[in-house]
């Protein structure tokens, strides 16, 4: 599949015409044949044989996600070989065949340089071929270019669902950015630094950058930003979570971890360091297009692991795309910015169902929830650093959670 960091991209649109729809019918003569799919949360998508050449789909080659009974009940499948498009008032409406045993909401959800959206369907029959249409008119004047099915979003058990003739806005083309700066150099004394990955100070030797936890990530800790060979940082392609692993260090006579990293979009990205059954991960937002340099409190944020005992670290995050990283490090030296915003909270688990958990490193006064049409849901006047919110009520999907403490406020993405 093509590389996900394909899907924030700078658009050069060559006619002022409203962009218009195409079928994606996975014929071998016609379109989405020979795409690529990446499944997650415990579906494994196929391309098939049409299962029943009947009614409103007489097609040959369909496409298949099956859930077993160890999926997640949002098992997906996901591809970005569509090309971006833009959402305009002719082509809102994006249209698909299904084929389901069950009765359930089959969601359509689009990422990419906006705000994501996902829109969900219940079929009304089951084993025969039904047309659904989403209704994406909430977010005309957005681009997108990663197309997530969710078939099954429900807890109906294992089974095998089916899908084809997905009619979408027409594609782009556009001109991919990329990372051609090195990050800032650090200036914090070496004798205040216990280094991981920089090229700025001597890392601890031992160190394994791509210990195998079964992620889908590929690494490389040799990429030359500028091809001047003078600096090197890590890349993550299609990140989804990675592990950095070196024998048992002692931090605990240290302040901050620091790291910079890049992104080409704007994201969250999620970190800890790792004591033996020990993490806690926590949400930063890396800017999209240029290095931001993130310093987290030690003590404020991984109160829970043992910091003289750490051997791992763990980042998550970046939209599944591709994420750049260098200077990472731990540092005895106290951050001057003491107003900077608030950086070091967390909300677990992520997926939820039915309470979520926040945790930050100061009280909390006020947390709110959103929803994608930027509606809020749900508030709450905590007034502590470590509480639960129950949020049992609220619909299947994607929300933003965003959290004041006194005069710093931060926002992270929730899936319920």
């Amino acid at each position: 599949m093509k590389d996900l960091y394909y899907l924030f991209t700078i658009l050069f649109v060559t006619s002022l015409h409203a962009q218009s729809l195409h079928t994606v019918d996975f014929e071998v003569s016609g379109v989405g044949n020979d795409w690529s799919w990446t499944d997650d949360e415990g579906g494994t998508s196929s391309l098939v044989d049409n299962p029943s050449v009947t009614g409103i789909n007489t097609s040959a080659k369909v496409i298949s996600l099956t859930k077993t009974a160890d999926s997640n009940d949002w098992a997906l499948t996901y591809t970005d070989d569509n090309e971006t498009f833009t959402f305009d008032a002719d082509n809102d409406e994006v249209k698909v065949k299904v084929y389901k045993p069950f009765t359930s909401n089959f969601c359509i959800k689009f990422e990419g340089s906006s705000t994501p959206k996902e829109v969900c369907v219940a079929n009304t029959q089951t084993n025969t071929w039904e047309e659904l249409t989403f209704d994406f008119s909430g977010v005309i004047g957005n681009s997108y270019n990663k197309i997530v099915i969710i078939p099954d979003n429900f807890d109906s058990g294992a089974g095998v669902h089916y899908f084809d003739d997905l009619i979408v806005p027409d594609g782009v083309v556009t001109v991919v950015p990329e990372l051609t700066t090195n990050a800032p150099t650090p200036t914090v004394d070496a004798l205040n630094v216990i280094s991981i990955y920089s090229d700025t100070y001597t890392d601890i030797a031992g160190t394994d950058f791509n210990p195998n936890w079964g992620q889908s990530t590929a690494v490389n800790t040799a990429y030359d930003p500028t091809g001047e060979e003078t600096n090197t940082v890590i890349e993550y392609s299609n990140l989804n979570f990675q592990g950095t692993q070196f024998p048992t260090t002692d931090v605990s006579g240290m302040i901050n971890v620091h790291f910079d990293v890049w992104t080409p979009f704007e994201a969250s990205i999620q970190f800890t360091p790792i004591s033996p059954g020990q993490e806690n991960l926590v949400s930063v937002t890396s800017t999209g297009g240029t290095w931001t340099s993130i310093d987290l409190d030690l003590a404020s944020n991984f109160s829970n692991v043992v910091l003289s005992e750490i051997f791992q670290l763990k980042f998550n995050g970046g939209n599944g795309g591709t994420v750049y990283l260098d200077n990472i490090y731990f540092s005895s030296t106290v951050l001057s910015n003491e107003k900077r915003l608030l950086q070091e909270f967390s909300v677990y688990p992520n997926p939820v169902r039915d309470v979520v958990n926040i945790s930050a490193g100061e009280s909390i006064q006020r947390v709110r929830v959103y929803d994608l049409t930027g509606r809020m849901v749900k508030q709450a006047n905590p007034n502590t650093s470590d509480f639960s919110l129950d949020v049992a009520d609220l619909s299947k999907g994607v929300y933003f959670v965003k959290l004041n403490a006194g005069d710093r406020e931060a926002t992270t993405k929730l899936i319920k």
